[in-house]
């Protein structure tokens, strides 16, 4: 059914003199967004030392075991040219369908491992000034991090900033 009606809009298009836009491959879309972020250069961090590092801020695992012995990050000048592929529109938002803010926070994590092969971007959880919320974290040297709110709907939506900061997210747990 579904190739009818694609086939249909195909032959209203043409009749009235254009086609539609071919829909691109996850890969075609993949590498374009890759095109436009350009190089970029991984560093790695052992399991281990990303646990200690965050348990220092007080930001716990949700995992026990390790599930890679390295993870890959970016430093924040690259992560800044990959947050517009990280940040979401908040029409995707629908609480009746328990589509909510881990979901977002989900969805930027595999991302960055999709697209850039990163994978020292994690969802948190934590306090914030509006309840208790699920955000992302992303790894930025071996001795820091960075926050951002991957849903578009907050004012300050793909922005980089830290703990507490001027949005006083707190995140206390991770994966």
């Amino acid at each position: 059914m579904r190739g009818f009606i694609r086939n249909l809009a195909c032959s209203i298009c043409k009749s009235l003199g254009g086609t539609p836009p071919e829909v691109p491959t996850l890969e075609q879309y993949d590498r374009w967004v890759r095109s436009q972020v350009g190089t970029i250069e991984r560093h790695e961090i052992e399991w281990g030392e990303l646990v200690k590092m965050l348990r220092e801020h007080e930001i716990e695992p949700m995992l026990t075991h390790r599930p890679d012995y390295k993870k890959r990050y970016v430093d924040e000048a690259t992560l800044m040219k990959m947050l517009p592929y990280l940040t979401y529109p908040a029409d995707y938002y629908v609480a009746e369908l328990e589509i909510v803010c881990d979901d977002y926070a989900r969805w930027a994590a595999a991302d960055a491992r999709r697209i850039f092969h990163v994978s020292g971007v994690f969802e948190v959880w934590g306090q914030t000034s509006l309840g208790y919320h699920a955000f992302n974290l992303a790894v930025v040297a071996p001795d820091a991090y960075v926050l951002w709110e991957p849903n578009a709907c907050f004012p300050f939506a793909g922005e980089l900033f830290v703990r507490g900061g001027g949005y006083n997210y707190q995140p206390d747990k991770w994966k």
